[in-house]
């Protein structure tokens, strides 16, 4: 695009034909009138037009030139040119030419002026002053004789006169002060960037005091108005007028190209279209402002808020004084507002006007004029972003620090940008590369643990090299439980432990493998995580630990805490206060959410929501979705022990939505137990049924995740009367939360499970033996697991016993094993239903007890495929179209015929552990 957008304004046979509309100048285009019929009196008279650019200054010349023609005076115009504006004799020659039209009779009297501004004879300098002889005998006396001669009134107009070349102006000033009382009104038109003053001076014209001076300004928002009907209707007009005044500020220039823009499209839209006629027309606009007003445009335009005068100058070589003025005469043009673009558009259609080399080049200054000048880190960081590339010293540590200022922000991926930017430099500090990686880690975990774990892999081998400092050595550690990596985890803490460090009891290393086997026994409780440490107690932490450990030290004791001996009053203030004490982050959301669920655990829910709804607004805040999702699936948890099953499944759904199934790793037991306990609850078996086909990960199952989600299952099979599966599920709970010593009722009440089935086995002494043990085990504030107890003890008194094995014995002959037939449930003969095979009968067995594939797969060490093929064949003989059609009688192939969780092993557990 070229920096020239003037166009010439000629006599008339050059002013194109028709009258041009004008907005809000019409008692501009009277003054001008005004000074002509004054000239008249014999007299020079001068009219200076000023304005910012796109203002319509040429239109209004433009207009004048034509109504100065058609009334019979003499109109000569030129245009100047910044891109001539050194060549000599470019705007008196555009003179001489009109002149040539206008006086045809004296076309030997006019000097020959070539285009290079030679005068024949004698070359002309380009700053040639004062002029010489022959340049007033050969150029400035013929021009007078013309305009002294003339029978008519004379105009000379010159559009955009700040542009006019030196030798023009002196010739112009020579041809005036010899006219002085000749009837010649001179028209200027300039922009308003530069004074009047200055051009006048330098060219030695007498303007007087008495000269007319017109100040253009943008339209009125009525004027917008105006134009828009003139174009676009009365109606879209007023529709659109408001939008189209703020974004163009009422430069009619830009406004036409929104127009474009508009007439362009074929549907009427309810709002501005802002597209390439505006992107021209701004900046054709800027263009005609000048080069000064162009570079400081486009530094606006890359710094977004970051752009003062003074950094500006810096930046341009140009006074701050000078600035300040060219960024006036901006706002006062419409293209900027306050110093910024009205519109992001704005800003666009400036930065891709720029090459790419000149883009990077900008960047990269800007970059390092923040930087020398105390910018924030993020504002630096934006510009080296932009600029794709890192090459100084400080760039590196500048990256880093936005990216935890980001971090803190809420601006996860200007962090992760920041990181991957500054991972790509050269740099010999590989401390800080680790750091770098560790923050990275971070970052990507909190939008997505699946996006996320691959960088534990050298994450793991960086920590063996004692890169890693502070919290970050604890990443290779707790990380990979979320996934069910016990093994990296293990051996991440064995190598922390066999480490320098810990050899010579560096306590800030201590902490961290205290702080690991505490947090390890807690998720993972069947895992050794070696040498057992010290009783620990809650609120207080061992002397020497840092403050990046001391949160998830106090966690992991408290959850420790409840977990084994259940949740008390203690547990619940100290639950309160980290809470109270602790803001979201990446060192305290493990405590954090162990304080929740302490609450919960402890039946203070009113508290334990207001920390949900605060901690999910602070995740949303920090644009984190894994802690959101954690916090919500927390929040339905609160709603299913109030009862509010409905609020339950939908926050619990939610959450679930809010990572993927391979990002909550074995943490999704915990949404989907609620989903599964409050369908139960509403007798919405089908969409529990939904949820137990659910994949969930193996690990899941050895962590205390996996035991509420088997008693949430439990549940489910008891009100389906899937009373084996039921039972099979209660047990496993029972016998893992024995070995694990987290056999707390308050938790996990799979007595109470367990006693339901009994009674409705007609096991009456069985149900109260466990009834009673979860009494014995209750402690005084665990309300609520004494009352189940107490329920099952009253239910128990009303339910005469029964021979279980004799009713056994009496199921269990419908159903032998393979090769004997299968009876009719209803009565009918041996053989009247297709025979199950021996394989077919153990699958479907399993699937009866609500085993999955994998699982049945697991069991029977046989394929997922070949579990499949089987119920296939069991589905067919049986016609029954899913697994909870299938008899409940198969639950009977298998089932121990006697005894409780002491002396049983559940089939469930069984595959599990192995």
């Amino acid at each position: 695009m070229t920096e020239d957008f003037g166009t010439q304004i000629r006599t008339s046979e050059s002013v194109p034909a028709g009258p041009q509309p004008l907005y809000e100048q019409e008692e501009h285009l009277a003054g001008l009138h005004r000074v002509l019929d004054e000239c008249l009196t014999g007299t020079t008279r001068f009219a200076v037009v000023s304005g910012p650019a796109g203002c319509g200054k040429t239109r209004l010349l433009r207009t004048f030139a034509d109504q100065v023609v058609a009334s019979g005076a003499v109109y000569l115009g030129a245009t100047a040119s910044r891109a001539e504006h050194l060549v000599p004799f470019g705007v008196l020659s555009q003179l001489f030419r009109d002149a040539k039209s206008a006086f045809p009779s004296a076309g030997p009297g006019i000097p020959p002026l070539t285009d290079g501004g030679t005068l024949v004879g004698e070359d002309v300098q380009a700053e040639a002053s004062p002029l010489s002889a022959g340049v007033v005998n050969g150029v400035c006396l013929p021009l007078v004789d013309l305009v002294e001669h003339s029978r008519r009134p004379v105009v000379m107009g010159i559009d955009d006169f700040q542009h006019a070349d030196a030798v023009s102006l002196q010739c112009l000033a020579a041809v005036v002060r010899r006219l002085a009382r000749t009837p010649l009104l001179i028209v200027l038109s300039e922009s308003s960037d530069r004074s009047s003053a200055d051009t006048v001076l330098q060219a030695g014209l007498p303007l007087d005091a008495y000269a007319l001076r017109i100040r253009l300004r943008p339209l009125s928002q009525d004027g917008v108005v105006t134009l828009l009907a003139r174009h676009l209707g009365p109606h879209p007009a007023r529709r659109l007028a408001a939008e189209a005044y703020a974004i163009t500020g009422g430069n009619p220039l830009i406004l036409r190209g929104l127009i474009a823009d508009q007439r362009r499209t074929e549907a009427a839209s309810p709002s501005l279209i802002v597209d390439h006629g505006f992107n021209e027309a701004l900046l054709a606009c800027l263009y005609r402002c000048g080069a000064q007003a162009l570079a400081l445009a486009r530094y606006t335009a890359l710094m977004d808020d970051s752009a003062t005068p003074r950094l500006l100058g810096q930046l341009t070589g140009i006074e701050t004084e000078s600035v300040i003025r060219t960024i006036s005469a901006l706002n006062s043009a419409g293209i900027l507002a306050a110093g910024t673009f009205r519109h992001p558009q704005a800003r666009a259609a400036v930065v891709d006007g720029m090459a790419a080399e000149k883009h990077t080049e900008l960047r990269a200054l800007i970059a390092d004029s923040l930087y020398q000048a105390g910018a924030p880190p993020t504002a630096v960081a934006r510009q080296l972003l932009a600029a794709g590339r890192v090459s100084a010293d400080w760039a590196v540590p500048v990256l880093a620090e936005a990216a935890t200022q980001a971090l803190h922000d809420g601006e996860p991926d200007l962090a992760r940008d920041c990181l991957l930017l500054a991972g790509e430099a050269d740099t010999d500090d590989e401390a800080l590369k680790a750091a770098l990686m560790a923050t990275l880690f971070q970052t990507e975990w909190r939008m997505d643990p699946s996006a996320a774990v691959r960088r534990l892999p050298p994450l793991a081998d960086t920590a063996r090299s004692g890169l890693l400092t502070g919290a970050h050595n604890s990443i290779p550690v707790h990380s990979p439980l979320w996934f069910g990596d016990v093994g990296s985890a293990v051996s991440s803490l064995t190598d922390i432990s066999a480490s320098p460090q810990a050899q010579a009891r560096v306590p800030e290393t201590l902490a961290l493998i205290h702080c690991s086997r505490l947090w390890m026994r807690v998720t993972y409780p069947a895992v050794p995580a070696g040498a057992e440490s010290p009783a620990d107690t809650i609120g207080q932490v061992p002397e020497g630990t840092p403050d990046a450990l001391a949160s998830q030290l106090r966690g992991a004791v408290l959850l420790n805490d409840v977990f084994t001996r259940g949740p008390d009053a203690a547990a619940a203030d100290e639950a309160e206060r980290l809470l109270r004490r602790y803001r979201l982050g990446e060192r305290t959301a493990a405590a954090l959410v162990a304080s929740v669920i302490v609450l919960i655990f402890a039946d203070r829910l009113t508290e334990a929501e207001r920390s949900c709804q605060r901690l999910i607004a602070e995740a949303t805040d920090l644009s984190a979705p894994t802690w959101r999702a954690l916090f919500t699936s927390l929040l339905s948890e609160v709603a299913l022990q109030r009862g509010e099953f409905a609020d339950a499944t939908e926050h619990a759904r939610t959450a679930l939505t809010m990572l993927s199934r391979k990002g909550w790793g074995v943490a999704i037991g915990a949404p989907l137990s609620v989903l599964l306990n409050a369908h139960t609850a509403l007798s919405e078996y089908d969409a529990a049924l939904d949820t137990l086909e659910i994949p969930v990960p193996d690990a899941m199952f050895q962590t205390p995740v996996g035991l509420f989600y088997m008693l949430a299952r439990g549940s489910y099979h008891l009100a389906t009367d899937q009373l084996s599966a039921a039972l099979d599920a209660f047990l496993t709970v029972g016998t893992l939360t024995r070995k694990w010593q987290m056999d707390v009722p308050a938790l996990l009440p799979w007595r109470g499970g367990a006693a339901e089935v009994y009674l409705r086995l007609g096991r009456a002494q069985q149900a109260r033996d466990l009834a009673h043990e979860q009494l014995d085990r209750c402690g005084p504030r665990h309300g609520q697991a004494r009352r189940a107890a107490l329920e099952v003890l009253a239910a128990a008194r009303n339910t005469p016993s029964t021979a279980y094995g004799e009713t056994a014995n009496r199921r269990a002959q419908m159903l032998p094993l393979g090769g004997a037939g299968l009876r009719d449930r209803k009565g009918g003969e041996a053989g009247s239903l297709p025979i199950l095979s021996s394989a077919e009968s153990r699958v479907a067995a399993l699937a009866a007890r609500g085993q999955s594939n994998r699982q049945i797969a697991r069991r029977l060490c046989i394929t997922i495929s070949t579990v499949e093929q089987h119920l296939t064949r069991v589905y067919r003989k049986l016609n029954v179209k899913r697994r909870t059609d299938l008899p409940p009688d198969l639950c009977l192939i298998g089932s121990p015929p006697t005894g409780g969780p002491s002396d049983v092993e559940p089939l469930a557990y069984r595959h599990r552990i192995a």
